[in-house]
């Protein structure tokens, strides 16, 4: 494959590539932008430290899943944005062949630095809905029921916090997936100067469109985020709880639901299961997330909304377009969720 030329990407070329910017002395935009990112950081510090030992489990659980599953979701990207379909091996060979073995985990550094807060805010919001929903739950019964509506509801809880974290990540990881693949500013813009951080691409969009331009995508992110998460915990505590029985769920269970009783058997395959169920039961939403992201940064916008980029991938490549990708996301799912999940409850058993 080497010197062969890559398929045409999902959205047509911009009109002008993204001049290079070395000023010597940092512009109020940039000021402020790392200011805004230092207090972004020491305010999310502080509420990890307050979470306590559920988020720093879930913190090493989302570095596990990252590590482990990365190269497969940046294959999942870049079939996402084909004009055709595409086989996962395909990509694969195009990305070695055009980066190297290195390739691979390229655009891992956003979501791999920011995984600590994601995951942060993700299991700490689980955990802080699940503790309330102990105190006043919904289901006032203890039954199977209330173990599945009120992790469901925690999972939504989770899914809404990390959402407002994950969009921008994905902004910039999803852009420099792509990269050389001929669409968006992600690609072109920062193919110049001998290609560029994923610092100065998230600089580069807020300079020209704001705060606003790093949360491109969010209706799909929660439409994703929010249902998925909620399938997410209560698959994971519902066929957890099948497989350990009902003798290591007494009433002076925690709120969590236990997680301290799971043997490595029964988290593996319920947390690779859930995984997977969170991926199918929102992946439309994904592939639509990720189109409306990777877009030309040209105005009008390709893409009014979610719905209108739901509609013009139908019209124009059929409904085969809404699940481009999915076989590779499907073989991340299981080993990299199932990882994720051991690793958390490790980590549970381990600390205080």
């Amino acid at each position: 494959m080497s010197g062969s030329t890559l398929p045409p990407a999902l959205h047509p070329t911009p009109g002008s590539p993204v001049a290079a910017t070395a000023a010597a002395d940092p512009s109020d935009s940039e000021q402020f932008f790392s200011g805004a990112v230092a207090g972004v950081v020491r305010t999310v510090s502080r509420v990890v430290a307050s979470l306590g030992t559920k988020t720093i489990a879930g913190t090493i659980a989302g570095l596990s899943e990252e590590v482990m599953g990365y190269p497969l979701d940046l294959v999942k990207t870049r079939m996402q944005v084909h004009t055709k379909p595409v086989s996962a091996l395909t990509v694969f060979r195009e990305v070695i062949a055009q980066n190297g073995v290195t390739g691979i985990f390229k655009g891992l550094g956003p979501p791999l630095a920011a995984s600590a807060f994601v995951t942060s805010a993700l299991f700490g919001s689980y955990s802080a809905v699940l503790a309330q929903l102990h105190t006043h739950p919904v289901i006032h019964e203890h039954s199977f029921l209330q173990l599945n509506v009120h992790n469901a509801i925690a999972g939504a809880g989770g899914g809404l916090a990390q959402a407002f974290l994950t969009c921008p990540i994905d902004v910039v990881k999803n852009r420099l997936q792509i990269e050389g693949m001929g669409h968006g500013d992600g690609g072109h813009g920062h193919a110049h100067g001998g290609g560029g951080s994923a610092f100065k691409l998230a600089r580069h969009i807020v300079s020209s469109h704001g705060l606003r331009g790093l949360y491109l995508g969010f209706g799909p992110t929660l439409m994703r985020d929010v249902p998925g998460y909620a399938v997410f915990f209560a698959s994971y505590e519902s066929l957890k709880h099948l497989m350990l029985g009902d003798a290591k769920r007494g009433d002076d269970a925690e709120p969590d639901g236990g997680e301290h009783a799971g043997g490595p058997l029964a988290v593996i395959v319920a947390g690779g299961t859930a995984g997977s169920l969170y991926h199918l039961s929102t992946y439309p939403f994904d592939v639509v997330k990720t189109a409306i992201q990777t877009q030309p940064d040209t105005y009008p916008r390709m893409y009014k909304n979610t719905f209108d980029c739901y509609k013009q991938l139908v019209a124009q490549y059929g409904h085969g377009a809404l699940i481009r990708g999915i076989g590779p996301t499907m073989v991340r799912a299981f080993p990299a969720n199932a990882a994720g999940f051991l690793a958390y409850e490790l980590t549970l058993r381990l600390l205080p």
